[in-house]
């Protein structure tokens, strides 16, 4: 292989099919983030094969392949930490890396958007109600979707037992094991107990399926089984496409809204009137960052800093982490299960359960109100 041989793989690169197993293909454009991913895989092959070979001439600096080491260094985030530096290789022909794309969090409006669809297209009650919880749960969690998948029953029915429920997530990305506890309302974990008693029960009963270990929250209604992160996925995917969406949306963004509304929770704006201060502020405040880096289960300083901006541009909310953020979570938890249950209604007709099932909420709104304007 030549120089220009591999100049011209790398221009191939850059057009690919969309669906090789499509009758009607059709030809799109990597990035040129992909484009250089895989030319960099491509020279450590053949690095391997000169190597293997006994052929230094192969590819190099000044080789038949020419390519050139490039050194990086990136300076600590703290002080008297070491530098740290990277090497690659690289080539002339290879592209500039691709501006970096930030997707937005999902919009209240889009999520009650996918919460009607839901309620409009769902074959059967039970699907109407894990869909509500699965959505739900990533709203109130910022959760990925693995850690969705996690969940178990007996997580819920442990943050319902608290005075201040807090909810036990295991924590992906992280060490084995790792767990953290994410903040949530006395109403969400009612709508999810109810799901649990009144949808997923009887289902497990008529497909005779016995309560299995994993006691997975979330199964599949022709199984029973635990559903697994893709269709958590897919389920979104099929939702939005109900709901037509004219953004994307996908389990992460959620998450992403989660953040923006942690940093909103606990850090006013109004501490300062300039965006890189504002983001300062946080970034040397220990226990600031700290609740927040435990809530959402992030361990990277660094990788959070971008949801610091969309705090910002987001506007003000309360400071105080507490009475205020229960308030706010009890308000809005409340007033999407009535409108909820409103819209279930015409579905399975008026009755007595869906009536006590609403007085319960509303029971549960006044005490955490009173909850927390006590604490205040």
């Amino acid at each position: 292989m030549t120089d220009n041989e591999f100049r011209a793989f790398v221009a191939s690169l850059k057009t690919c099919e969309e669906d090789r197993f499509s009758s009607s293909r059709s030809a799109v454009n990597r990035s040129n983030s992909s484009v250089l991913d895989i030319a960099r895989t491509a020279i450590g092959f053949l690095k391997c094969v000169a190597e293997s070979t006994s052929d230094p001439g192969l590819i190099g600096p000044g080789g038949r392949i020419n390519i050139v080491e490039h050194r990086s260094v990136r300076m600590p985030r703290k002080k008297g930490g070491n530098p740290k530096v990277s090497m690659h290789w690289t080539h002339s022909c290879l592209p500039k890396p691709s501006a970096k794309k930030s997707r937005k969090p999902i919009s209240s409006s889009d999520i009650e958007k996918l919460r009607e669809a839901t309620v409009r297209v769902s074959t059967s009650s039970f699907l109407r109600k894990r869909r509500l919880v699965m959505l739900r749960l990533l709203e109130m969690t910022g959760a990925r979707r693995g850690e969705i998948e996690l969940l178990c029953c007996r997580d819920i029915y442990a943050a319902a037992a608290m005075r201040d429920p807090m909810l036990r997530l295991k924590t992906l990305k992280s060490d084995q094991n790792a767990a953290r506890e994410v903040p949530v309302s006395a109403s969400d974990l009612r709508l999810i107990i109810e799901y649990i008693e009144k949808n997923r029960r009887p289902l497990l009963a008529n497909l005779g399926v016995a309560a299995q270990d994993e006691n997975h929250l979330l199964i599949s209604a022709t199984t029973g089984k635990g559903l697994k992160a893709n269709t958590i996925t897919n389920e979104i995917g099929f939702i939005a496409k109900a709901a037509n969406l004219e953004t994307q949306c996908c389990p992460h963004l959620f998450r992403h809204r989660f953040i923006t509304k942690a940093v909103q929770l606990i850090v006013d704006r109004n501490i300062t009137q300039n965006r890189s201060a504002f983001r300062r502020t946080i970034m040397d405040s220990g226990t600031l960052l700290v609740h927040l880096m435990q809530w959402t289960g992030h361990k990277d300083r660094e990788s959070f800093a971008g949801y610091i901006d969309l705090g910002f541009d987001e506007g003000p909310s309360a400071v105080d982490r507490n009475a205020a953020a229960r308030l706010r979570l009890a308000v809005e938890s409340t007033l999407r299960q009535v409108k909820t249950l409103m819209m279930e209604l015409p579905k399975d007709g008026i009755t007595g359960s869906k009536s006590s099932v609403l007085l319960e909420v509303v029971g549960t709104l006044h005490r955490e109100l009173v909850d927390a304007m006590s604490a205040d």
